[in-house]
């Protein structure tokens, strides 16, 4: 093998070859010039930034190898799950080439198939130690019947498929998509954004379009300025799709293929690119200052994805509001949800959303039938957060400032001035600044607590009706799904009569009081009222128990927000800060 080596000092290459995509393998080539080390770590992150959970991206690499210029074979060693230890003694210009095996659609992971490749540089490009902070290009070798190439990074003058970066970190932040495929385009205070509609869909693309500036031009008015030369929406069209994963100038989204003829899937999706379009700010210049510059090869931990993650979330539901796509009372709607999965989450009285943030990497993305007793979603407690810290602001600066103000200001004062992440206690200053008061029962409850918070009073200071009603339904303390004939057991609530006898997640019920068809498990227990003793039998494993238990009230509560008629004046004034800012 003769591998041409290029001059140029202190410089990184990368060429990524798709040959046979039916087989899901690209080729990757590193060329590596002037390199000051006689051995070199080679690495492939563990994780990707935006999905906090390691996911061994070096499982999927195969036949390793590293060269001189003239072709000769340099000897390496693996040292740990995901390096690679090149000897290259005095050679200071040498090739790193692997393959990856990429299989795995998801917005987290590359995938390649026989019609598009999306390439997710963390889980594809490894690192070269010395080289982090080094600028360079990346090459696409394409099948020749795929025309189109969409990336966030800035193509080489004449290049139709070389672009260029500044590092490490904004290489493998800016996805390629390879293939076949729609794109429209529009503008948002002036800058170009362009959609890539992968696979077969039902889309209108002009209302499409349409919207999804709406949403953008909506988003982008919180903070008002951003540095960003274009943005890239890559939408996977595959079976049962969904979620996004942001990047500095782009974002990956799945969408199943025939949902947008579905106004309520569709009100969903807007959602969703009103969320991963808002990361533009926040995480991806607004952040903790955990998250970046990243460690790729550990978890980077940070108590604060409840403002990362669950202020976006918050701002995914206000955003489309703002933008038409929901009523006033869809809206209060969505915040109630929140309150009602908050308040009625056994876990949240467990875990606080600090805590939630922390063990993000062990916990939220491994939930298991035990995660509702035990734990907290700090993107649904996290934008309930958010809500009320906007109605906190209000409130306390009578209508002058919002928590629009706190982004523009977190913007300015840390991306723009400091050119770095906040600490916890900064952002609480920042918070608390902004207020002009101290904000001890907002962070003491909500963020480092486990409390219920006085919401009477505070919505009522909008002119907003909170109610919590009890619910009517008979509680037997069990989750339960139907899967083809069977019922079976997911979860067992934390100390409901159903856990107190002993019947456990994964029993199959048999029958109850002697009915073995139920079909709809919820609908079964109605025709019963609480204090009724049930029988309940079940399969675990090979045995048949027989459970005695009581049906027991209802801990859960419904919670509903109602605008009330005649406000007065200062409920008027903080009420139009939220609704008409």
């Amino acid at each position: 093998m003769v591998v041409m080596m290029s001059s140029v000092a202190q410089e990184i290459s990368y060429k990524v070859i798709i040959e046979n995509p039916q087989t899901h393998y690209a080729t990757v080539q590193i060329e590596v010039n002037q390199c000051n080390s006689t051995q070199t770590h080679i690495k492939m992150p563990v994780w990707t930034p935006g999905s906090y959970m390691v996911r061994e991206f070096a499982r999927n690499v195969e036949s390793f190898a590293a060269y001189d210029a003239n072709g000769d074979a340099l000897e390496w060693h693996k040292d740990r799950k995901n390096s690679w230890l090149v000897k290259n003694g005095n050679v200071s210009n040498f090739v790193v080439r692997y393959n990856v095996y990429a299989n795995e659609v998801t917005v987290r992971t590359s995938f390649v198939n026989s019609e598009t490749a999306f390439l997710l540089g963390t889980s594809l490009l490894m690192s070269v130690e010395g080289f982090e902070r080094t600028k360079g290009y990346i090459e696409i070798v394409k099948p020749a019947h795929w025309l189109n190439i969409a990336t966030g990074l800035k193509e080489l003058k004449g290049k139709s498929a070389k672009f260029s970066f500044t590092d490490y970190d904004e290489l493998v932040d800016c996805p390629i998509q390879v293939g076949n495929f729609d794109t429209l385009s529009f503008r948002v205070n002036n800058i170009p954004h362009y959609v890539a509609l992968v696979g077969e869909n039902n889309a209108n693309k002009d209302v499409l379009r349409a919207d999804m500036q709406k949403i953008c031009q909506a988003a982008f008015d919180v903070v008002g300025r951003v540095d960003m030369e274009k943005y890239w929406f890559f939408v996977q069209h595959v079976e049962n799709a969904g979620g996004g994963l942001e990047h500095r100038n782009s974002v990956s989204l799945g969408m199943s293929a025939n949902n947008y003829s579905d106004a309520v899937k569709y009100k969903g999706f807007l959602g969703l690119v009103a969320h991963e379009y808002f990361h533009v700010w926040n995480v991806k210049r607004i952040r903790p200052i955990e998250l970046g510059p990243f460690d790729y090869d550990n978890e980077n931990y940070t108590k604060m994805l409840w403002m990362s993650e669950g202020f976006t979330s918050y701002y995914d539901k206000f955003i489309p509001y703002k933008s038409g796509f929901l009523t006033q009372e869809e809206f209060l709607g969505r915040v109630a949800g929140m309150i009602s999965y908050t308040e009625n989450t056994p876990g949240a009285r467990y875990q606080s959303l600090a805590e939630s943030s922390f063990d993000a990497w062990i916990k939220a993305y491994r939930p298991d039938e035990n995660s509702v007793n035990s734990s907290i979603s700090y993107y649904t407690k996290g934008s309930l957060a958010g809500a009320l810290l906007d109605l906190y602001i209000i409130r306390a600066t009578n209508g002058k400032k919002c928590l629009d103000d706190l982004f523009q200001y977190l913007y300015n004062e840390y991306y723009l001035l400091k050119r770095r992440g906040f600490t916890e206690a900064e952002f609480r200053n920042a918070a608390e600044m902004l207020a002009g008061v101290k904000l001890n029962d907002y962070f003491n409850e909500i963020v480092y607590g486990t409390s219920t918070p006085d919401y009477l009073s505070l919505f009522n200071a909008f002119g907003i009706e909170f109610s919590a009603i009890p619910s009517t339904d008979p509680y037997l303390g069990l989750n339960v799904s139907r899967k083809g004939d069977r019922n079976i057991v997911n979860s067992v609530l934390r100390n409901s009569n159903a856990a107190i006898v002993g019947i456990n997640a994964g029993d199959v019920i048999v029958s109850i009081n002697g009915i073995e068809s139920i079909d709809n498990f919820q609908d079964f227990l109605n025709q019963f009222n609480t204090g009724d003793t049930l029988s309940v039998k079940v399969k675990r494993g090979d045995k048949e128990l027989v459970f005695e238990t009581k049906l027991d009230t209802n801990p859960n509560q419904v919670f509903t927000l109602q605008m009330r008629q005649n406000l007065d004046a200062q409920q008027q004034i903080l009420l139009d800060k939220w609704f008409k800012r």
